[in-house]
């Protein structure tokens, strides 16, 4: 887990970005006074620090120069617009490496992280590595998920050092004829599954999904990226094969696998390949300074939750649709052809019941029907048949208007976001809770409550936070951690915003409170 500071003065970029970042990176602040950002990093270490040059150009090369004036200083990744690239290139004077033009698109900044992240993973190795006690083989995991990330990163390895790479990891792997491909992995209602169905914790998770993916001889994988319930692999098949070939097999898998994990563990998996390539020499000459390509691989912000087969389902379904949402599920249903009669009803009773949950939120009509015409099947055709026909009762109920969509759409996404408000809630998250992509949902929902994203989760945590201090027993940091704030001088800069008030003359002067803080 890694540390990230923003000195930045505009709020909602800075949740903007901070919802971008991949789970490794932890935010803990933002700043815009220079002696408020040292003194924060003198007490505690922090990796990166992203600066806007929109503070004001001094403060932000003040901050640069005392940064660099220390022993050891975090990387720093700028962000100006094209009129400020002499402040920049005065600013590589000190050290920085990394710059990103404004407007930050969000490809652009996923790289960008991304390149922060691998060179931060090299160091910690590196470090690692002058250990002598310690043995190469406890590292062998790891150094093989860098050197595949940093394949992905664009990392610049001809044939020559591709061979000694691999030599090196011990990885026997034909760089000429094994295709490869990136595969992109969806566990579906995650947070759910996690709280009812998964009590062993997240690496044991991602173990577990590891394990079962190579149990199957034929492909070997590596895991480069984790996120919140969704995972990205390299995955590179163990003998040679054409295009055509390996992608069946690809397709052949992804179906023994999404059955399986769910009869191992009763989880809902969405597997695809998002990008295939003839051999390994390929995949890194295509991925090397590829914007494009990256784009497509970018999993949680670029991807949308419509690429996801029952997110398409849903989406076939609310536009009457009905034949294509018929298509998708037979596709399911070929996947399945291997396994018994019994796991292929349990796996289409659970996609359905996920679909009516999501379509027809809080409308028990619809989910005791879907009980009814599916719960009690024993035979796969009997189960076909009858999902064929719920699908166009969906959608029928669906084009009828027998409920209230939009409002209670807008009410889950404000329950969702009310009962994570402690963490850190990001507009992709709510937006997946709902099953629309990001960039809709933030349209929809100020559309519909006249509020934008970030300013409605601001005003929900300000609102919690005056209710806490109301009952007069928390300090101010306790107040701030329970609203989802890890830095209390930020909490209470936004809490002054919103009020008027700092929190300390909130108590004292709206509430009529005194208290030791």
């Amino acid at each position: 887990m890694y540390k990230m500071m923003f000195f930045m003065e505009d709020k909602e970029a800075v949740q903007t970005l901070t919802s971008m970042l991949p789970e490794e990176f932890f935010p803990v602040g933002s700043f815009s006074d220079v002696k408020e950002a040292l003194d924060y990093l003198d007490n505690e270490w922090t990796d990166v620090v992203i600066i806007d040059t929109e503070v004001r150009q001094e403060l932000g090369m003040e901050l640069i120069r005392k940064l660099n004036r220390r022993k050891k200083s975090p990387d720093i990744l700028m962000l100006c617009d094209y009129r400020e690239m002499e402040y920049a290139k005065r600013a590589s004077d000190y050290g920085v490496k990394y710059y990103l033009l404004k407007p930050v698109r969000l490809d652009e900044f996923s790289y960008a992280v991304s390149s922060i992240k691998l060179e931060l993973d090299r160091r910690n190795i590196a470090r690692l590595q002058h250990i002598n006690s310690l043995n190469f083989e406890q590292f062998l995991p790891i150094l093989r998920e860098q050197f595949f990330s940093g394949l992905v990163s664009g990392e610049h390895l001809n044939k020559d050092d591709l061979l000694e790479k691999l030599n090196q990891l011990k990885l026997d792997i034909d760089i000429y004829r094994f295709p490869c491909a990136v595969v992109e992995m969806h566990i579906l209602e995650f947070e759910q599954y996690i709280k009812n169905n998964w009590k062993y914790g997240m690496d044991a998770l991602y173990t577990a999904i590891k394990n079962l993916l190579n149990d199957s001889g034929r492909f070997s994988y590596q895991l480069i990226e984790t996120n919140k319930g969704r995972c990205r692999f390299v995955l590179i098949a163990n003998e040679a094969l054409s295009q055509s070939e390996f992608q069946a097999e690809l397709d052949q898998q992804a179906g023994k696998d999404t059955a399986s994990a769910f009869s191992l563990f009763g989880m809902m998996l969405l597997i695809r390949p998002v990008a295939t390539f003839g051999n390994l020499i390929e995949f890194a000459d295509q991925m090397r300074g590829n914007r494009e390509l990256d784009e497509v691989l970018q999993i949680r912000h670029n991807t949308s939750t419509e690429t996801d087969n029952i997110s398409k389902m849903i989406s076939c379904l609310r536009q009457s649709r009905v034949m294509e949402a018929r298509k998708i599920a037979g596709s399911y249903m070929e996947e399945l052809t291997t396994f018994s009669d019994k796991d292929v009803v349990r796996f289409l009773f659970h996609m359905a019941m996920i679909v009516c949950q999501q379509m027809f939120p809080g409308d028990d009509r619809m989910r005791l029907r879907t009980i009814q015409l599916l719960k009690d099947v024993e035979r796969r055709e009997q189960i076909r048949e009858n999902l064929m026909m719920l699908l166009g009762e969906y959608a029928e109920a669906f084009r009828r208007n027998l409920y209230r969509s939009d409002e209670v759409m807008i009410q889950k996404a404000k329950q969702y976001i009310s009962e994570h408000c402690q963490d850190e809630v990001s507009l992709d998250e709510v937006a997946e809770s709902v099953f629309l992509t990001p960039v809709y949902f933030s349209r929809f929902f100020k559309e519909k409550t006249g509020e934008n994203f970030s300013k409605f989760v601001t005003r929900m945590r300000m609102e919690k936070a005056i209710d806490l201090f109301r009952h007069g027993k928390y300090k101010i940091y306790e107040v701030a951690k329970a609203v989802g704030y890890k830095n209390a001088k930020y909490f209470s800069k936004l809490f002054k915003e919103y009020t008027g008030f700092l929190p300390r003359e909130y108590i004292r002067t709206v509430l009529g409170q005194e208290r030791v803080e």
